[in-house]
């Protein structure tokens, strides 16, 4: 996977991706809030407008409870 440091951005739209993937198979919803807020805790340096509409998506996941 992509834990490296420098890996930030590729390790949050994975774990983004895997959101999708659990919540498609209708299973884990405990593990999709986790891995929500596990991406939201990556540093937010990326400020272009793709970063800035999966970080809003993230976040609007979190705040509904999905």
């Amino acid at each position: 996977m992509h834990r490296d440091p420098g890996d930030r951005w590729q390790w949050e739209l994975a774990l983004c991706h895997l959101t999708e993937a659990l919540e498609a198979t209708g299973e884990a919803a405990d593990a999709v809030r986790e891995h929500r807020r596990e991406a939201l805790t990556l540093p937010g340096d990326f400020t272009d407008p793709s970063a800035q509409r999966l970080r809003d998506q993230l976040t609007s996941a979190v705040d509904e409870g999905a």
